[in-house]
């Protein structure tokens, strides 16, 4: 199975407390995964929230620095019972610069959605092209949903093969039923351009781990607990 975006919405660059994204122009569809990319001048992320009330968790870089004063971070949400139309927001208590983007991608989300990242910062050197890249993500899947973030001080376009999201603001693209190990790439129009970019690999719907393993809660006897987890 292959992820099929649905709703694909940003806030713009706005100075707001919080700051909040478009109302999804279609309504939430359960077991789909909400991912969200935020820019924003101020060195801690906030959680984001939404108004469907799903639980939104690091995608596993944290908050990442691309040398000035912006700082990026992706999230993702498994909705796993919401049929609501929804806004996605992020506390902005300072009112500095930012803005998020949130995208829906329906599906059987899977419990543990994220297969690999990475982050990457450097010079985008001379001549143009392929120039600014995430690096390649530690995902091992074939059949994965990469999401790539980055903010550079001159002007990005989205790398060959990816799209772009809502954002227009700052660069955020994705591409779909990919390897997992799949860097993101933008070019960059400024010679010696310092750069941050990052990159999430996301499993394909309905994937489950490698291996299972599970946790024995106590001794070993009729009435053991035992919990799964992939």
């Amino acid at each position: 199975m292959a992820w099929t975006k649905k709703n694909d919405k940003t806030s713009g660059s706005v100075s707001t407390n919080p700051i909040s994204t478009a109302a999804f122009a279609n309504v939430l569809t359960p077991g789909s995964l909400i991912i969200v990319e935020v820019a924003i001048k101020t060195a801690t992320i906030p959680t984001p929230t939404d108004t469907a009330g799903n639980t939104y968790y690091d995608s596993g870089l944290g908050t990442k620095n691309p040398n000035d004063s912006w700082y990026i971070a992706i999230f993702y949400a498994l909705n796993t019972f919401s049929t609501a139309s929804n806004v996605v927001s992020v506390a902005n208590s300072g009112t500095v610069s930012g803005d998020v983007t949130a995208q829906e991608w329906t599906g059987n989300a899977p419990a543990s959605p994220v297969d690999g990242y990475v982050y990457s910062s450097g010079s985008s050197g001379t001549g143009g092209g392929q120039n600014v890249t995430s690096g390649a993500p530690t995902g091992t899947g074939s059949n994965d949903l990469i999401v790539g973030l980055a903010h550079a001080g001159g002007s990005l376009s989205v790398g060959t093969n990816f799209t772009a999201t809502a954002d227009t603001y700052h660069d955020s693209e994705y591409q779909a039923a990919v390897a997992g190990n799949t860097p993101a790439t933008w070019s960059d129009g400024t010679n010696n351009d310092t750069y941050g970019a990052m990159a999430v690999a996301f499993l394909p719907p309905g994937a489950t781990l490698d291996e299972d393993f599970c946790v024995v809660s106590g001794p070993m006897s009729a009435d053991t607990t035992v919990t799964v987890f992939g």
